[in-house]
C-alpha cells in the first residue's frame, strides 16, 4: 500500500464517517439508536487507523529482515 492506496481509502473514510455523523446528527432523533449509530462511526474508524498500523508494523518488520519490497503485500490478480 505504498503507492498512495492507503492515504485515498483513509482520506475516503474520513469523508465518509464525517458525513456518517452528519446525518446522524440531523435525522436520527436523539437516544439509544442515534448513539449506537455515532458509535459505529468511531468504531469504523478505529477498526480502520489499527488496521493501517498494523500493516505498517508488519511491513516495516518484514523490511529489517532484508526482504525486498516487491516480496512483501503481494496482489494476486483475480480472474
Amino acid at each position: 500500500m505504498r503507492d498512495g492506496y492507503k492515504a485515498t481509502l483513509t482520506k475516503t473514510l474520513d469523508g465518509a464517517v464525517e458525513r456518517h455523523c452528519t446525518y446522524c446528527n440531523d435525522q436520527v432523533p436523539p437516544g439509544v439508536v442515534r448513539d449506537m449509530a455515532l458509535k459505529t462511526a468511531e468504531y469504523t474508524m478505529h477498526f480502520w487507523h489499527s488496521f493501517v498500523a498494523y500493516l505498517d508494523e508488519e511491513y516495516s518488520m518484514l523490511t529489517s529482515f532484508n526482504l525486498l519490497p516487491k516480496h512483501i503485500l503481494l496482489c494476486y490478480p483475480t480472474m
